[in-house]
């Protein structure tokens, strides 16, 4: 869920442009989640209680690919999950559009994610050691897991960033709210956010410095060179959970469930370090053109 308000600019920040959204989200989850949202209003149902109704179609996947390799079960799993991801979409559109969102809500709504994907490792895993696997699968599913988290904080705050650099608004102000439920500081928050920092890169990289620089002497921010960033935030998708979903999937209905977790520990791993390399890379060029339009003015 997203925390925005129509009077609070940062917060404004953490919508999601079409620009740096992934096709499966904007032709598929989005307009499904807005037909959810839309009938969720007519109920009356609070944004937090579909961030609910979603971990629970993410718990019975995770029941579902317990009983995996057996395909029914395995496809009912995939579509309990896919279930999970429209509403976990329809409860920020729920959210805006009663003006009801909140760093809580916010918070509920990363803990959901997390307790889904959680629930259906678990379940996987022991079923693969009940069907003779050894007990030290769950090393190897624990660090999946760990590698899960720190990747998808790095995509969140890549399409983050893009969002804080086209208001012009410096991380700390922006994430300052976030990082507090009820005007107490959240350790679940706090944590989550270190995580962000740890992989999201220099806050006062060349490219944020150049755009400072050219928003406090010439006033305006130069919206055209932080598109070029665009397609950067796009690759990122790469490491979302609409993938891992179709991963995971694919995985059992071969009949070899270990492969996804060597994938997300292995192969997913090496494309966030890939997209930390070529990032530095892009922005640098980017920033480099930034200045040299700002010696043309």
């Amino acid at each position: 869920m997203t925390v925005e308000t129509s009077s609070d600019k940062v917060s404004e920040g953490y919508s999601r442009p079409a620009s740096i959204e992934e096709r499966s989200n904007r032709f598929f989850v989005h307009p499904i989640s807005q037909i959810f949202a839309g009938l969720a209003i007519k109920l009356k149902i609070s944004a937090n209680i579909v961030s609910v109704l979603g971990l629970l179609s993410g718990w019975l996947a995770a029941g579902l690919y317990f009983s995996q390799p057996d395909k029914l079960m395995i496809i009912g799993g995939f579509i309990a999950m896919i279930f999970w991801h429209i509403l976990d979409g329809a409860d920020g559109r729920v959210a805006r559009a009663t003006g009801t969102t909140s760093a809580f809500g916010r918070l509920i709504d990363g803990v959901c994610d997390h307790l889904v994907f959680a629930a259906v490792y678990i379940s996987i895993t022991i079923s693969m050691i009940m069907q003779g696997g050894h007990w030290s699968l769950w090393i190897i599913v624990l660090s999946a897991g760990a590698s899960h988290a720190t990747q998808a904080a790095g995509y969140e705050e890549r399409r983050q960033k893009y969002q804080r650099r086209m208001h012009g608004i410096a991380r700390d102000k922006a994430n300052a709210k976030n990082l507090e439920v009820n005007n107490k500081k959240s350790l679940f928050a706090i944590g989550y956010d270190f995580l962000q920092r740890l992989v999201g890169g220099d806050p006062h990289s060349p490219l944020d410095d150049a755009l400072e620089q050219n928003r406090v002497h010439y006033g305006d921010i130069p919206v055209d060179m932080i598109n070029l960033t665009a397609p950067n935030v796009r690759a990122w998708s790469l490491l979302n959970a609409n993938n891992r979903t179709i991963a995971i999937f694919l995985a059992c209905m071969i009949g070899k469930p270990l492969f996804y977790f060597v994938w997300e520990l292995v192969i997913l791993n090496l494309a966030l370090l890939a997209l930390i390399f070529y990032e530095k890379r892009t922005e640098t060029a980017i920033a480099n053109q930034v200045r040299q339009n700002q010696q043309t003015q």
